[in-house]
Protein backbone atom coordinates (compact mmCIF):
# COMPACT_ATOMS: atom_id res chain seq x y z
CA UNK A 1 0.00 0.00 0.00
CA UNK A 2 2.79 2.38 0.94
CA UNK A 3 4.50 2.12 -2.44
CA UNK A 4 1.25 2.25 -4.42
CA UNK A 5 0.18 5.46 -2.66
CA UNK A 6 3.60 7.03 -3.09
CA UNK A 7 3.55 6.24 -6.82
CA UNK A 8 -0.10 7.14 -7.35
CA UNK A 9 -1.07 3.64 -8.51
CA UNK A 10 -4.86 3.99 -8.28
CA UNK A 11 -5.73 0.47 -9.39
CA UNK A 12 -3.38 -1.20 -6.90
CA UNK A 13 -4.71 0.98 -4.09
CA UNK A 14 -8.29 0.19 -5.10
CA UNK A 15 -7.60 -3.56 -5.14
CA UNK A 16 -5.93 -3.46 -1.71
CA UNK A 17 -8.73 -1.40 -0.18
CA UNK A 18 -11.39 -3.71 -1.59
CA UNK A 19 -9.57 -6.76 -0.24
CA UNK A 20 -8.87 -5.21 3.17
CA UNK A 21 -10.85 -2.02 3.80
CA UNK A 22 -8.77 -1.02 6.84
CA UNK A 23 -5.68 -0.59 4.65
CA UNK A 24 -7.12 2.72 3.42
CA UNK A 25 -6.58 4.32 6.80
CA UNK A 26 -4.21 2.11 8.78
CA UNK A 27 -1.09 4.05 9.80
CA UNK A 28 2.42 2.65 9.87
CA UNK A 29 4.52 2.64 13.05
CA UNK A 30 5.17 6.38 12.64
CA UNK A 31 1.50 7.21 12.26
CA UNK A 32 1.85 7.89 8.54
CA UNK A 33 -1.28 6.87 6.65
CA UNK A 34 -1.73 6.05 2.98
CA UNK A 35 -3.40 9.46 2.62
CA UNK A 36 -0.25 11.20 3.91
CA UNK A 37 1.74 9.46 1.17
CA UNK A 38 -0.75 10.15 -1.60
CA UNK A 39 -1.03 13.84 -0.64
CA UNK A 40 2.76 14.21 -0.46
CA UNK A 41 2.94 12.98 -4.05
CA UNK A 42 0.00 15.09 -5.30
CA UNK A 43 -1.93 11.96 -6.23
CA UNK A 44 -5.40 13.45 -5.97
CA UNK A 45 -7.17 10.46 -7.49
CA UNK A 46 -5.62 8.19 -4.87
CA UNK A 47 -6.56 10.70 -2.15
CA UNK A 48 -10.15 10.65 -3.36
CA UNK A 49 -10.21 6.86 -3.41
CA UNK A 50 -8.78 6.60 0.12
CA UNK A 51 -11.34 9.06 1.45
CA UNK A 52 -14.11 7.01 -0.16
CA UNK A 53 -12.86 4.10 1.99
CA UNK A 54 -13.14 6.32 5.10
CA UNK A 55 -9.58 7.58 5.43
CA UNK A 56 -9.35 10.58 7.77
CA UNK A 57 -8.49 13.85 5.99
CA UNK A 58 -7.01 15.14 9.26
CA UNK A 59 -5.07 12.04 10.33
CA UNK A 60 -1.91 12.93 12.24
CA UNK A 61 1.41 11.14 12.33
CA UNK A 62 3.82 11.08 15.26
CA UNK A 63 4.87 14.68 14.49
CA UNK A 64 1.23 15.80 14.34
CA UNK A 65 1.56 16.33 10.59
CA UNK A 66 -1.55 15.94 8.45
CA UNK A 67 -1.91 14.94 4.81
CA UNK A 68 -2.63 18.62 4.06
CA UNK A 69 0.68 19.65 5.61
CA UNK A 70 2.47 17.09 3.43
CA UNK A 71 0.77 18.44 0.30
CA UNK A 72 1.58 22.08 1.13
CA UNK A 73 5.16 21.38 2.20
CA UNK A 74 5.76 19.78 -1.20
CA UNK A 75 4.02 22.59 -3.08
CA UNK A 76 1.12 20.49 -4.36
CA UNK A 77 -1.76 22.87 -5.05
CA UNK A 78 -4.08 20.21 -6.49
CA UNK A 79 -3.85 18.05 -3.37
CA UNK A 80 -4.17 21.12 -1.14
CA UNK A 81 -7.41 22.21 -2.81
CA UNK A 82 -8.82 18.69 -2.88
CA UNK A 83 -8.11 18.06 0.80
CA UNK A 84 -9.59 21.40 1.85
CA UNK A 85 -12.72 20.64 -0.20
CA UNK A 86 -12.84 17.27 1.57
CA UNK A 87 -12.90 19.05 4.93
CA UNK A 88 -9.25 19.08 6.02
CA UNK A 89 -8.45 21.65 8.71
CA UNK A 90 -6.08 24.32 7.44
CA UNK A 91 -5.65 25.69 10.97
CA UNK A 92 -4.28 22.48 12.47
CA UNK A 93 -0.91 23.04 14.13
CA UNK A 94 1.77 20.36 13.80
CA UNK A 95 4.25 19.34 16.48
CA UNK A 96 6.27 22.52 15.87
CA UNK A 97 3.16 24.67 16.25
CA UNK A 98 3.09 25.53 12.54
CA UNK A 99 -0.06 25.69 10.50
CA UNK A 100 0.01 24.96 6.77
CA UNK A 101 0.31 28.67 5.95
CA UNK A 102 3.64 28.71 7.85
CA UNK A 103 4.92 25.81 5.75
CA UNK A 104 3.78 27.41 2.48
CA UNK A 105 5.56 30.65 3.44
CA UNK A 106 8.69 28.87 4.68
CA UNK A 107 9.02 26.83 1.49
CA UNK A 108 8.12 29.75 -0.77
CA UNK A 109 5.26 27.89 -2.45
CA UNK A 110 3.52 31.01 -3.69
CA UNK A 111 0.62 29.24 -5.42
CA UNK A 112 -0.22 27.36 -2.21
CA UNK A 113 0.26 30.45 -0.07
CA UNK A 114 -2.00 32.61 -2.24
CA UNK A 115 -4.69 29.93 -2.22
CA UNK A 116 -4.54 29.61 1.56
CA UNK A 117 -4.80 33.38 1.95
CA UNK A 118 -7.76 33.46 -0.45
CA UNK A 119 -9.48 30.75 1.57
CA UNK A 120 -9.05 32.63 4.83
CA UNK A 121 -5.90 31.23 6.46
CA UNK A 122 -4.56 33.66 9.03
CA UNK A 123 -1.56 35.55 7.65
CA UNK A 124 -0.75 36.53 11.24
CA UNK A 125 -0.96 33.08 12.84
CA UNK A 126 1.80 32.71 15.42
CA UNK A 127 3.88 29.72 16.45
CA UNK A 128 6.08 29.36 19.52
CA UNK A 129 8.36 32.37 19.67
CA UNK A 130 5.69 34.57 18.08
CA UNK A 131 6.81 33.78 14.54
CA UNK A 132 4.31 34.47 11.77
CA UNK A 133 4.25 33.24 8.16
CA UNK A 134 5.90 36.55 7.23
CA UNK A 135 8.92 35.74 9.42
CA UNK A 136 9.34 32.34 7.74
CA UNK A 137 9.05 33.77 4.23
CA UNK A 138 11.42 36.67 4.95
CA UNK A 139 14.15 34.65 6.64
CA UNK A 140 14.19 32.22 3.71
CA UNK A 141 14.38 34.96 1.09
CA UNK A 142 10.98 34.29 -0.50
CA UNK A 143 10.28 37.85 -1.58
CA UNK A 144 7.17 37.01 -3.62
CA UNK A 145 5.74 35.16 -0.63
CA UNK A 146 6.54 38.18 1.55
CA UNK A 147 4.66 40.37 -0.91
CA UNK A 148 1.65 38.05 -0.95
CA UNK A 149 1.51 37.98 2.83
CA UNK A 150 1.74 41.77 3.12
CA UNK A 151 -0.94 42.15 0.45
CA UNK A 152 -3.03 39.69 2.46
CA UNK A 153 -2.79 41.85 5.58
CA UNK A 154 0.26 40.50 7.41
CA UNK A 155 1.53 42.76 10.18
CA UNK A 156 4.90 43.97 8.93
CA UNK A 157 6.04 44.99 12.38
CA UNK A 158 5.17 41.69 14.08
CA UNK A 159 7.87 40.89 16.62
CA UNK A 160 9.12 37.33 16.63
CA UNK A 161 11.92 35.02 17.57
CA UNK A 162 14.32 35.12 20.47
CA UNK A 163 15.51 38.58 19.56
CA UNK A 164 11.93 39.74 18.94
CA UNK A 165 12.85 41.24 15.61
CA UNK A 166 10.30 42.40 13.10
CA UNK A 167 10.00 40.35 9.96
Amino acid sequence: MEEACRKGDVESVRAMCKAQRHRAFRPDDGGVTPLHRAAAGNHVEVCELLLSFKADADAVDRYLETPLKRAVYNGHLDALVFLLEAGADMNHADGQGKQVIHHAAEQGHLHCLETLIELGASVNAEVTGYLTPLHFAARNGHTRAVGALIAGGAFIDAQGGQSHQAA
